[in-house]
Order: C-alpha cells, then structure tokens, then sequence
C-alpha cells in the first residue's frame, strides 16, 4: 500500500459524520405539551385559582431555567469527555502508523538474506555429528565399567544388602539414559531408522539393568511382605527397603517435573510407594487366610472369628510399635493397615453368610460384627477409632446383610422354638393323662410345667437376641409370640375333650387338668405382657400398636377350657337333670340335692383356679344350673291337668330355688350375674305357674317382662301350656302384649333365655331326615359372621385406600366452607370408614350398622382406636334413625358415607337408603328447597343473588357411580341360560316350547368375571356406560330405564351382557375405585382382586342376530334391588320399557345356572349314557333317585323296560313332564312323589329295581359329601331291589389336595389392622363364631373362579360302596401327605369323585391333571369344599412337611368331620 493511500485513508477518517437528528423529539414535544396541558387544567380548574397565576409562573419559569442549567452543565460534560477520547483516538493511529511502517522495512530484509538459511543447515549437520562424537569418547569409560557394575551390584542384591546396592543401580540407570538421550536425534531429522536401532542396541547393551531392578524389587517386596513377621526380630531390612522405596519416589517426582513433554525414562514412574501399600494388603490377606478354617463350620466358626481377632490385634501391635516408627509420618501405616483388615473382613464375612448357618454361627457372627470388633479390645480402642474411617469404608456388613442375617437367625430360632414347643405339648399331653392331680403352686391353684418351659424359652431366647441388638429381640419375641399362638391354635385342649367324651371314666383327673390349663394360660399371659412390653419400650416411637394375636389366641384358649369345664358340669349333672320336673321328679327328694353335690364338688374345684377366673367359672356354674334347670322345665315334661299340680310344681320348684340358693350362698357365690339373678328366675318361674287367677297373668308376665326382657312368644307359651288352664282368650291377649311390648335389651343385662334352647327341625342334607335340634338363638348369628366377606373388605387394601381419600377430600371441601364436618355412616360396619372421618379431621360421626353382633364389635373397635367421643355408633336400620336435640342423631349430616353395594351395586338397597338418607337425615341440597311450592312466596322476601348460587347439601362418599355393560356372543356363559338340544343313542333330546319362549329368572349370575377367558366370547359391542347414579343429590328408588345406542363391531348372535360399575369417590373423577374385569385392563397390575364385589353375567330373553355395523338399542331397567337388560335393533320402538323377567317354564326355578350348564355338558352327558348302555337291559325296571335329573330319560331311550324316577318337588315333576310330552314321551317315565323310605312294590307296579341309578345331584347339596343321600336312599331302598341290581354309580371317592390360593385366602385371613386402625375386635369375633361348635368347618366354593395351585398331589382318602348299604359304623380315614410344592399352604381343597363303571368316573373336582407348575383346573358345574387352616404355613416342597389328615364319616348323623395339620419329620 502506497503513502498516498495511507494519507487518503487518513483524511477520511478525519472526516465528521453528520449527525442524524432525533426522530421522536416531535412527539416527545407533543407528549410534554399534552402533560403541562393536564396539569394546568387540574390545578386551574376553578376561577378562584387564578388569582395565583403570577405565582406558578414565576415559581415554573425558575424551575424552567434551573432545569436548563443542569442541562447545559450535563452536555458540557458529556462533550468533554468526546473530546477527551478522540484525542486519544488520534495519538493511537499515529502510533499504528509507525509499527507498521517498521514491519515492512523488516520484510524487506528478510528476503534479501533468504539465501543464506542453507548454508547454516551444513553446519547443523557437522555441529551434529561433532556432537555425537564427543559424546560417544566421553561415555566409553562407563561402557567398559557396566557389566562389572551389574555383576557386582547382583551380588550386593542377592545378599540383601540393598541400601549399597541400590545407589549403584541409580548410577547405571543414570548413563543408561544419558546414552539414549544423546543418541536420539534432532527434531526434524530423516534418518530415524538408524537413530532407532542404535537406541535398541543400546537397550541391549543394558539390559542387565533391567534385570537388577526386576531383582531388588523383589528383595523389597518379600522384605515388606515379612514385615508383620520379622519386625520384632529386625526392623533394618524393612527401614532399607522403606529408604530406597522413598528414593525412587523422588526420582519419579523428578522426572515428571523435568521430562514433562519429553520420553520417560524406561521404566518410570515406578511408583514403588503405592506399590508397597498393595504389597502390605497382599500381606495382611495372606496372614488373615493362613488363619485356620478347619472345623470352620458349626462351633468352629466362633473360634475362627477369636483366631482372626487375636492375629488382628496381634498385628495392629506390630504396626503401631515398630513398623510405625520405620516409615515416614505421612504414610499414616496404621491407618493403611486399619483400612486393609477392614476391607479383608467386609469379604471375608461376605462369605461367611452365604453359607448355611445355623442359629449359634450366625449369632457369633453378629456378636462379633456389632460388639467384639467395635468394642475397646479392638477397633473402638480410643487411639484407633480416629485412625479407622467408618464412614468411607463402610460397615462389616451392609445394612441389608444385617437384616438378612438377622431374619435367618429369627428363622432358625424359630424352628428350633417349634420343635421345642411341639415336644413341650406332646409332654404336656402326655402329663395330662397321668392317674394322679396336677402340681399346685404356692397359691394353691393348679399348673403344669408347660408354661414355665415356654416363657423360660421365650425370654431367653429374648435375652440372647438382646446381646445382639434391641431390634432383633423384638424380633424374637415376635417370632416366639407368633409360634405360642400356632401352638395355641392346635386346639389341644379341645382335642382333650373329645378323647375324654369317648370315654369318661379314663382319666378321673380330667377336670383338674383343664382347670390346670386355664391357670396356664394365665401365666403364659404374664408372660406376653412381659414380652410385649419389652417391645413397647423399644418401638413406642415407631409403632403406636403391639399385635395382641398371642394374648387374643389365649382368651380364646380360656374360653374354650371354662367351655368344657361347663361342658363336664353338664355331663356330671345330666343323670340327675333327666329326672327333673317330671311327674316322677315330684316324688323324689334327692334330685336337686344330687345337683347341689355335684356343684360344691366343682366349686371346691375351681378354688384351685387363678382369680378372677375362678370366680367367674362359680358365677358361670350357677348360670348354667339354673339355664338347664329352666330348660327341662321348658321340655315339658311335666303338664299340669290340675290347681293341685299346679301347686306341686310351684311349691317344688320353689324349695329348689331356696335349695340353690342356700348351696351357691354357701360356696361364697354372689347371685347376680349381669345384673340378673339366675337363681331368682326359678322362683318367678315358680310363682308364674302357681298363680291361681289365668286372669292375673298379663300382670304376672309383665313383671317378668321387666325383669327377663329377652323372654320370647315361644317360652311364654310353653309356660302357659305347662300350666294347662289358660283359656284361649287369655293366651291370645298375653301373646298379643308379647308383641307389642318386646323391650330392648338394657345396658349390662345378660340374657338367660336366649341361652335356653328351643327346639327346631332341620333337614340334614346328607341323610335327608328331618332332625329335631337345639339351637341356641345366636346361632344364626354366628353363621352369618363365620362366613360372612368382612375379612375380604378390610383386605381390599384398593377399595380402603379410594375411601380415605375420598373421605378426606370431602372433610377438606366441608371444612373449606367454614362448616363443622358432620359424618353419617350408613352400614358402618366394623367403623372403618367412620375412624377415617375422624382422622381426616371430621367433628363427628353418626356410624348406622343394624346387624346387632357387628354394631358391638364396631364399639369395641371404635373404642379400643380412641375415638368413642366422636363416633356414635347407631344400632338401628337407616330408615328407623331420628334426627332432633332426643333422637338418635341431634344434626343433619352433611357428609354422607356408604357402603351399601353389592355386585349389582343396588342389590342391598342402596337406592332406598340413599333416598331417605338425603330426604330426613342430611342436609337439604339447596335445589331441593327451591322446588319446593312454599318456597316460591320465599324467594320474593330473600336476597335473589343469595338464592341462586347453589350451595352444596351434602357431600357423599362415594360421589357417583357407573354402570357398564358390553353385549357379547359366548357359547360358554349360553350355556347356564337354557336347556339345549342333546344326542343321546341317535336321537336328539329337545327341551320344550315354554323354556325355549321363557324369558328365564331377573336374578343377576355373579361371578368373577376375570377368569372367563376372553377367547371363550365374541365381543358384539362396545363397552357402554348404561347409566350413572349422583349420590351428593336426592336419589329416587323409582324403576327406571336407561338406553343407550351403539353400532355392532362384529356379526354373531347377541346372547349375553356382561356388566360391572366403578364409583368416584370425588366430584372432579380422580379417585376411581373400578369392579371392571382383568382382561379389560391395559396394564394388568392396575387390577384388584376382590369378592365382596365380582361382575354381573346377564341373560338376554332370546338370542338375537347383529350384523356388523347395525344400530342396536341396549337397555338398562332396574327397581329398588335389581337390574335387567333388552336388546332391540334401530327399527324397534325402543321407548316402550322392557318388562321384568319372568320365568314361565318353572326350569328356571329349579336348575340353577351351573345346573344348566351341568345338564348341557356333552361330554358328561356322554359318560353316562355310555355307563348307562352296559346296565340296561331290554327287561330292566330302573329307578332314578335324584333331582331334576334327565338319566330316566336317557335309561328309556337306551331300550329300559321300565323307568321310574323320584322327583320330591312338584315343580321338578311338572319340568320333567313338560320335558317327557315335547319329546313325545309322555308315559316313558313314571314320575314318584314318595320318599325313598316310603316307597312300595305297588308304586313300582309290583316290580323290583334292577337298575338304580342317580348323578348323584340334590338341590339341597352344599359340601360334597351331602350327594351321599343317594347312598341312605339305596339303603332305604334295599328291599326292593333285586339281589344283582346294578348301582350307577358304584361308588364315590373323597379327594382332598393342599393348595397355595391366589387370592380366596383374603375372606379367612385376619387382619389385625386395616389402614392404620386395630379392627383385631372383628377378628376375635370371626374367630369366636368359627369356634361356636368347637369345630373347624369346610366351607363350599366354586374354585374354577378362584385359581390356586397345587402343593401335593391329590389323595383319594375316603371310599364310599354305593353297592353297600350305609353301614352302622363310623368309617375312619387317616394319614398322610408330603408336599411336594414350595409355596403358602391355605387351605385343604375336597371333592368326590363317582365310579359309574370300572373304566367311567365323573369328576366333581379337578377335570384335569394339575400341571407341572401345580395350577389346578375345577369343574365348573359344581362347588367344591374348602378347609381353611386358621394360619397359613409356608411349604419347601422338598418332602419335609406332610399334610395329616384324619376324617371320619358319622353314618346316623351323615357328617364328615375332618381334622388337618401340617407336620415335620
């Protein structure tokens, strides 16, 4: 670039730009004319203000010019500082201009002496090899000197003279580098291929220095390595070895610092210090493994781990006292050692509780993790715990090792407790049996040893488990309480008693021992408490509840002995009650002295009783003297036909109630029990039947009224038949005041004559007799909760969660309008949902539960969880609940909580309640008032804004629900609707024109809907929302219909609507508790099992045909308790409403639904008839003995001479016929009304059965064994039979097989605690009624709906010959067997299986092997039985644990009792 151009470039930047002026400074003058504008016309807004003109002027022009000044000073500045920088600006660029005029001359020069850079490279090159030739005369002398120095220096290493050694290997790795260093050459050279071998000549050249330091540092490592062992002999080699060590350090350090971005050295960095750190930690392993592992196992664990803590410390001394002070402080050696045996022993005893411990090996190995290694003989030594770094390293063992290990050791403490608990009660037992009385303690009450050896057990067990840590006592004790409730759930006691019923007069001391066991359990129970307040002191902070299982199962255990206590009183005084108040009984004087000796004998007894039990058992003696006295008076045995005997009896009767009297009084017996005196209700009794007046009655009987409330219609009348001159008149008026007049029950006040029996007929199942039994009146009570679904709600772990957070949000919303939050709980039943309330903040709760046993227990829950200040429990129907300042509830509510649902969500009228909940017990939706007439002339004298912002009435939990239906076609579920056409020997047998025309029964088929595959129907439709249901507003019980249109996704023929509902539990939807089945779920894991609540199948009146894409009409009606569905296509009317179902045909009423599937089964079908066609004969006369059966059908078509069936039920008769005449087979089958027993040669037409036939199937069967009927039918059948008559079937066979459930387990397990809460109450309760006749009953189920899985193989146990007549003795079936699956046995799965010929069995079980992997498949048209074992017991399936069974068929009563337990070998 030329000067010219630098001086013009020069000039223009020289040159000003011109400065563009502001383009808003005409609007900003605008705007500041429009704002001096506004201000003058606020401050000059009235005349007046004018006056003051002159002053804002003046007062403006000087602010004016002062804001002016500050402007101009402002902009002064502002331009001084321009100036200021572009003078700078200008000295800069003449700057500039000098440097670069200076490069370009320095440009110039070097191209003129480019030329020259040649001639210096051939001097570089000379210079070069000048340089390597001085080098290589300068080096020959170390050349010649090395392999005399390597030699020498081996010598000096292989005699372990180091320190000398080592400077002379420096020396030679010293001239070795320096020859590689000079022999490498300049950068940029080309002859690197020779420069490469001399350097590898070199390294040969050299080589034995590789080798002498390969050599000393092996020295090194075995002296370091031996350090542990030698220091206390001599600590010089190990200080050599630590010197020359720090030496090479520094030589790295050096290195690094100086060839940072040149070749190392070879060899380097050696970092022989923190090699010798690994070769310390080699050493210490090394020394840790040399200890011996011999008889490591068993007790030689806890020598080992003594063996390892001695060479520890042993080894930590010798660090700390010698090697410590050979090395620098910085290598901190005992901490690095500290750090080694640490990391040795996290390893070491990784292993160690791998293996299979038994419970003293893991206890040492605890022990010495949690205690010896951190205690002061080890690593929790003052000076060391600073040294040893926890925190980094981490435990011995990791949290969850710990745990897991802590569980093993509770496990093996736990079968060493149940081993040593089973052989405890086997000696016990065999105590019990000794001819001599039991031990008697200090008190004077009788014990045996068996509860000293359990609670010196448990707590020492406690106690050793407490050297470990106090969480695994807990645990123990936990363990130990649970096992004591296992041993307690044996039931031994009542299996005492049974042997003692089968023969008294064996052992004489039977009463002595069971009062032995109560005073047993009473120090067992010290003991629980004991235990559990061990744990309480430790957990208080955690837990706010300790189970009471233990203590619960030992009520239970006292309860059940005083039972048989009263049950051997009652044996004793049997002999002497038979004779009782009988026309005899007047003439003798020593009946009731009889008693009072049998009394005074067993009180005298029950002193020997731990108080306040023995008391209790004297009050429970007199309360049941006086029940069975009262009851054989209600026998009446004796009827008076005359004032005389009326007289007599009164009188006796009298003197027997002063008799007891005086006895009791004399035994320090109080009289009153329960605010009652038993002994005084004879006299009243007595009193009654002496009154001479039958006008005097109605008074006489409302004092006993008063006194004895719960006296029924049925004891006044046998009063009132007894005295036997009561006109008819009289006894309607006393009766008719009976009803009108029945008390409640006060508060305290025991019932006595719900305690006398009364007696009832009832049909027995399985021998078809009608018994005549006792039972008391709370037996319906305690069937109802026996099987009852509470246990499945509380286990519905979803439905409880939707609820609580439903209630909780509704509280909140209450709370939210500044309102109390009043609760009702319709059904409460166990107060669940109403302790929810409370602890979401709810002021109070009204908890409705009309079943009387359940309203107790939900007192007793609600008060055991602290909350009966504000939970009121009502014990009343919904309907009959009253609200004022008097009644039962003093408020509206206004949340309404229900649980008032069924399968079909209205089946327990929850339409009616929810209607007379809103109208009379919350409070009234706002829109309710509105629509009512007399509000209208309000709305006028009332704030209209006020009126028509809705405000809320109530909240309700659930808010609404849905139900939803989708039509499908299914073979399957078509199946159970209808009697099909069915194949029998070529011919086709086809139901009659009724059925087919009969819409069937509106009653809804509830099944588990999820384990109906959905490969086994076609889905026709969507899934439809039918209708929903608001229950925050007023709710109507009106039938309805609701319809809904869709088109068809498919073509088939429209058979059944499946159908389910969900409900929200919040207004906004986000709470959603689903009964939808599992194959509709996306995600399998969102499905809930539960059996309280299944899904619907219904039966559409007719099959229709759809084609794809046709408009259906599916509807919907429902009254108060149940829905129906229809089904027309677009062209029909689909406003008319569909009728209810209605069954015409009479089938439907007396085939249930798996019946008609049963019937249906062609393969079953084909069975028998493939049986049937090896028996009949042309001349066979052939009887069918069971219920609504089509085998006389098939005995007629396969060629019977003659067929005659009998058929109980006239409408199973008319069925029959109707079946037989459609058929035209009118008169192929005679159908008998008769019984069995009643049968003759004449209802046969003079003819014997040749052939006797029978599925079997009853409509009374419930358990399997209840088809044995046919078995006492064939024997009440025997005379007429011929000698060779066949028998179909031949005979049964009882299978049972243990089984591991899926879920069916929830409806019997216990709870304990459901959602936080103690609901243990219901659990006792459960318990108590399962206990209500001292057995453990089956329970019949369809297990096709509940799968489970196999855990031994299935057992024939009992045979039952049908060719036989039931024989007069028990049949009795023992043993035993293994399991053979791994997993948690539940229950105990029985079923029969029928031999119909030699190569035909029907199943009424299983249908199919189990599989490989234990799953089981059931019939589907039966039910089958289930024993429940009371606590589930996990199995191995490695043959160590057998199923024993022992059951036995009662032929007079047609009972099987069974008994199941779980033994190890």
């Amino acid at each position: 670039m030329s000067d010219g151009d630098r001086s013009g470039r020069d000039n223009n930047e020289d040159t000003l730009v011109p400065v563009e002026v502001w383009q808003e400074l005409e609007r900003a003058e605008c705007f500041a004319r429009g704002a001096a504008l506004k201000w003058a016309s606020g401050i000059f807004c009235r005349p007046e203000h004018l006056e003051r003109l002159g002053q804002y002027k003046k007062r403006e022009s000087q602010r004016t010019a002062s804001i002016q000044s500050r402007l101009k000073s402002v902009v002064q500045s502002y331009l001084e500082g321009v100036d200021w920088g572009l003078g700078q600006l200008r000295e800069a660029r003449g700057e500039l201009r000098g440097a670069s005029h200076d490069l370009y001359k320095a440009n110039l020069e070097s191209r003129k002496n480019s030329g020259q850079v040649s001639a210096l490279e051939t001097l570089r090159e000379v210079s070069a090899n000048h340089c390597q030739l001085l080098a290589a005369v300068s080096n020959l002398p170390r050349l010649y000197k090395v392999r005399s120095m390597v030699l020498e220096t081996e010598r000096l290493v292989e005699s372990r003279r180091l320190l000398e050694a080592h400077p002379r290997l420096m020396e030679l790795e010293r001239w070795q580098d320096e020859v590689l260093l000079q022999i490498q050459e300049p950068r940029g050279s080309s002859e690197t291929g020779v420069n490469a071998e001399h350097e590898e000549l070199v390294r040969n050249y050299f080589s034995g220095v590789g080798r002498l330091v390969d050599a000393l540092a092996k020295e090194l490592w075995a002296v370091v390595g031996s350090g542990l062992t030698l220091a206390h002999q001599n600590t010089t080699p190990f200080v050599s070895a630590v010197r020359i060590i720090e030496r090479e350090e520094a030589l790295d350090q050096i290195f690094l610092v100086e060839r940072y971005n040149a070749p190392m050295p070879s060899g380097r960095p050696r970092c022989w210090r923190e090699r010798f750190f690994k070769v310390m930690e080699e050493a210490v392993s090394s020394r840790f493994r040399s200890v011996s592992y011999l008889h490591t196992r068993g007790p030689g664990l806890a020598s080992h781990l003594s063996a390892l803590q001695h060479c520890i410390m042993g080894d930590l001394s010798t660090v700390r006292h010698c090697l410590e002070q050979c090395v620098p402080a910085y290598y901190h050696l005992t901490r690095a050692y500290l750090r080694f045996c640490h990391q040795f022993l996290q390893t070491h005893l990784g292993l160690v509780i791998g293996w299979e411990l038994e419970g003293g090996e893991i206890f040492a190995v605890l022990n010495w993790v949690l205690h010896i290694y951190n205690s002061p003989e080890m690593m929790g030594e003052p000076a060391l715990v600073a040294e040893l770094d926890i925190e980094n390293l981490g435990p011995l063992i990791s949290q969850e090792g710990l745990e897991l290990l802590q569980n093993k050791y509770v496990q093996k403490v736990r079968k060493s407790v149940s081993e040593w608990m089973r052989k405890a009660l086997e000696v016990e037992l065999t105590d019990w049996q000794r001819d001599q009385e039991p031990d008697i303690d200090h008190e004077g009450c009788y014990h045996t040893s068996l509860p000293t050896i359990i609670a010196q057990m448990l707590e020492e067990n406690a106690r050793v488990a407490l050297m470990i840590s106090e969480a695994l006592r807990d645990q123990t004790i936990q363990m130990g309480l649970y096992e004591m409730e296992n041993l307690l759930s044996r039931d031994a006691i009542i299996e005492f008693g049974k042997e003692h019923r089968k023969d008294p007069t064996v052992n004489k001391f039977y009463l002595h021992y069971l009062l032995a066991c109560i005073n047993n359990c009473y120090i067992l129970k010290s003991s629980t408490e004991s235990l559990q307040q061990q744990i309480c002191s430790f957990v208080s902070n955690r837990f706010s509840r300790v189970p009471l299982g233990p203590l619960a199962a030992l009520d239970r255990a006292v309860r059940k002995a005083c039972r048989l206590v009263m049950d051997h009183l009652l044996f004793e005084m049997q002999p002497h009650l038979q004779g009782l108040l009988s026309s005899s009984w007047l003439d003798q004087d020593d009946v009731t002295p009889n008693i009072c000796g049998v009394l005074e004998h067993h009180c005298e007894l029950y002193n020997r009783v731990r108080q306040p039990c023995g008391q209790r058992l004297k009050e429970e003696c007199q309360w049941l003297t006086v029940v069975e006295y009262v009851r054989a008076l209600m026998q009446k045995r004796m009827v008076c036909r005359s004032q005389e005997e009326q007289n007599q009896l009164a009188q006796r009767m009298t003197q027997d109630a002063q008799l007891l009297r005086d006895q009791l009084q004399s035994m320090e017996i109080d009289g009153t029990v329960g605010e009652v005196c038993p002994t005084a209700l004879i006299a009243a009794l007595a009193e009654f039947i002496g009154l001479k007046d039958p006008g005097m009655l109605l008074l006489q009987i409302s004092g006993l009224l008063t006194k004895y409330p719960d006296i029924s219609e049925e004891h006044i009348s046998v009063l009132l038949d007894i005295r036997g001159d009561v006109p008819k008149e009289v006894r309607k008026s006393v009766l008719d005041f009976l009803e009108q007049n029945a008390p409640p029950l006060p508060q305290g006040y025991r019932p006595i004559f719900t305690e006398i029996l009364t007696f009832c007929g009832r049909a027995n199942p399985t021998t078809g007799a009608v018994d005549c039994v006792e039972e008391s009146e709370e037996y319906d009570y305690h069937q109802e909760i026996a099987r009852s679904s509470y246990a499945d709600m509380l286990h519905d772990r979803d439905r409880n969660k939707k609820y609580y957070e439903g209630i909780a949000a509704a509280v909140s919303r209450v709370k939210a309008r500044g309102q109390r939050a009043v609760v009702l709980d319709i059904g409460t039943g166990t107060g669940l949902l109403s302790m929810m309330a409370v602890s979401a903040g709810a002021d109070y709760c009204y908890a409705i539960e009309m079943f009387k046993p359940m309203a107790q227990a939900a007192s007793c829950i609600v008060k055991r969880n602290g909350f009966s200040d504000k939970i009121k429990v009502i014990n009343k129907h919904s309907t009959e609940v009253t609200v004022s300042p008097d009644g039962d509830m003093q408020e509206r509510a206004n949340i309404l909580v229900t649980e008032l649902f069924d399968t079909e969500l209205i089946g327990e009228g929850a339409l009616p309640s929810y209607e007379h909940a809103h109208t009379h017990l919350v409070q009234v939706h706002t829109s309710q008032i509105f629509s009512h007439p007399l509000s209208l002339s309000l709305c006028s004298e009332l704030n209209r804004a006020s009126l028509h912002s809705e405000q809320v009435g109530c909240e309700a939990v659930p808010h609404r629900a849905r139900v939803y239906a989708q039509l499908v076609e299914s073979e399957l579920l078509w199946r159970w609707a209808d009697l099909r056409p069915l194949q029998v020997d070529g011919r086709t047998l086809l139901p009659d024109a009724a059925q087919l025309a009969c819409a069937g029964v509106p009653s809804v088929c509830d099944i588990q809907l999820s384990q109906v595959s959905p490969e086994s129907f076609r889905v026709l439709g969507p899934i439809c929302t039918m209708f929903s249901v608001d229950f925050s507003r007023p709710v109507s019980s009106d039938a309805q219909t609701h319809l809904i249109r869709f088109k068809a996704l498919c073509s088939g023929t429209a058979q059944v609507v499946l159908s389910w509902w969900d409900i929200d539990m919040d207004p906004e939807g986000s709470i959603v508790c689903s009964m939808a089945p599992s194959w509709s779920y996306t995600k399998p894991q969102d499905y809930h099992w539960r059996d309280h609540w299944m899904q619907s199948v219904y039966f559409l009146p007719a099959e229709q045909h759809v084609s794809e894409g046709e408009e259906l009409n599916l509807s919907v009606s429902h009254d108060d308790f149940s829905l129906w569905y229809s089904l027309t296509h677009r062209d029909t009317d689909a406003r008319v409403a569909p009728l209810r179902p209605c069954c015409t045909c009479q089938a439907h009423l007396i085939w249930t639904r798996p019946r008609f599937g049963e019937l249906n089964d062609e393969l079953r079908t084909e069975s028998y008839v493939n049986a049937l066609r090896t028996i009949v004969k042309p001349d066979s006369v052939c009887l069918s003995v069971s219920d609504g059966s089509l085998l006389p059908i098939f005995a007629h078509l396969l060629g019977s001479k003659k067929v005659f069936s009998l058929e109980s039920s006239g409408m199973a008769r008319r069925v029959i016929e109707q079946l037989l005449q459609s058929n035209f087979l009118k008169d192929a089958v005679k159908l008998l009304a008769s019984q069995a027993e009643q049968l003759t040669l004449a209802d046969l037409e003079g003819n014997q059965i040749s052939v006797l036939i029978g599925e079997p199937y009853f409509s009374t069967s419930l358990l399997p064994w209840h088809s044995l009927f046919f078995w006492y039918c064939r024997t009440a059948l025997a005379q007429l039979l011929l000698p060779d008559a066949s028998i179909l079937p031949r005979a049964a066979r009882l299978y049972i097989v243990a089984v591991e459930f899926r879920d069916l387990w929830r409806i019997r397990a216990p709870c304990g605690t459901c959602e936080g809460f103690d609901v243990s109450p219901m659990d006792e309760m459960i318990q108590e009624s399962l206990d209500f006749h001292e057995s453990w009953e089956a329970e019949p189920h369809p297990l096709w709906e509940y799968p489970c899985r196999a855990l031994t193989n299935p057992q024939p146990v009992m045979m039952f010959d049908f060719t036989q007549c039931v024989p007069e003795q028990p049949i009795s079936s023992s043993g035993s067997l293994p399991f053979t699956g791994r997993g948690c046995c539940h229950g105990v799965a029985l079923w029969m299986e029928y031999q119909l010929t030699d190569d035909i069995t029907v199943s009424m079980g299983l249908t199919k092997p189990i599989s490989k992997q234990g799953m089981c498949e059931w019939s589907r048209h039966r039910k089958q039985a289930v024993y429940f074992f009371r606590s589930a017991r996990e199995t191995s399936g490695d043959g160590r644990e057998e199923l024993a069974y022992s059951l036995n068929f009662e032929p007079r009563s047609g009972e099987v009792k069974l008994d199941f337990s779980i033994t190890e070998h």
